[in-house]
């Protein structure tokens, strides 16, 4: 860490860089708007290497103690956001067939997100160093990581997480079978897709009121926690680091919006 620098500057950068957050901010939006009408081809190859390449980077800093307490839990909180859209791209049966890769990423990097979470909340908390943060986030009102709320992040991930991990697995394991019987055969489409459809459809839309506020919660705990703990993340948009995601996030967001109007001029007026 250079002199009177407060976090590490690699992850400030690279990880959590203006730029980089508001670029998954943008895929999530234009992501679930894709995923949740229905056009989810690619989609969750997108959430999937993105969310195993900040798992990565994370992991190495973690490994190598590079990393602070508020900064770890400003990834950990990127990669909850990033969640969001794979619930509803793996409820979209019209785009099972041939993504056997993409679903297999998702679903490692959940079972990987969670393993992150529970080591975070059990132990590198306290083993991280500061970095000359106080070590503080939001929840409603500012809190310190290692005060009551450890406990409650804790007993939540492994609740919450746990429950989300073994429902992705299953469902990817059960979407694999079933994808994998129809590309042998040959098709590129399930025998019961569009019955499929009808039921997912409805599964997608109980999902929109619960991931608004999910996605609400997470900006706005990555945001004070950075705003907190004096975290200065590199918001020079002339930096590929920076001006990669944030264009490819843009592109996402637009064609998510686009989908939206397809789907609407598709339906016609009421």
């Amino acid at each position: 860490m250079a002199s009177g620098q407060i976090g590490d500057s690699a992850a400030s950068g690279d990880i959590y860089g203006t730029g980089v957050r508001l670029g998954i901010y943008f895929q999530v939006i234009g992501l679930s708007f894709s995923a949740g009408v229905g056009k989810a081809g690619g989609v969750k190859l997108v959430l999937g290497a993105t969310m195993l390449g900040l798992l990565l980077s994370w992991t190495h800093l973690a490994l190598g103690k590079e990393i602070s307490p508020a900064e770890s839990l400003t990834v950990l909180s990127l990669l909850d956001a990033l969640f969001i859209p794979v619930g509803f791209a793996l409820l979209c049966p019209k785009a099972w067939v041939g993504e056997g890769i993409a679903i297999f990423c998702c679903m490692f990097a959940q079972v990987w997100a969670f393993a992150a979470n529970i080591w975070f909340w059990a132990k590198l908390y306290n083993t991280l160093p500061d970095l000359g943060t106080p070590s503080v986030t939001w929840f409603w009102v500012q809190v310190s990581i290692d005060g009551w709320f450890r406990i409650f992040s804790l007993v939540t991930a492994t609740i919450y997480q746990g429950l989300g991990t073994v429902g992705i697995v299953f469902g990817s394991v059960v979407i694999n079978i079933a994808a994998s019987n129809a590309w042998l055969e040959g098709e590129d489409e399930l025998d019961d897709e569009d019955q499929r459809e009808e039921v997912m459809i409805r599964w997608r839309g109980g999902l929109i009121g619960l991931s608004l506020v999910a996605f609400i919660f997470c900006i706005a705990q990555i945001e004070m926690t950075i705003k907190w703990n004096g975290l200065t993340p590199d918001n020079d948009f002339s930096h590929p680091g920076q001006s990669i995601p944030l264009v490819i996030g843009i592109i996402v967001l637009v064609d998510g919006i686009m989908a939206l109007f397809g789907l609407a001029i598709a339906k016609g007026p009421c």
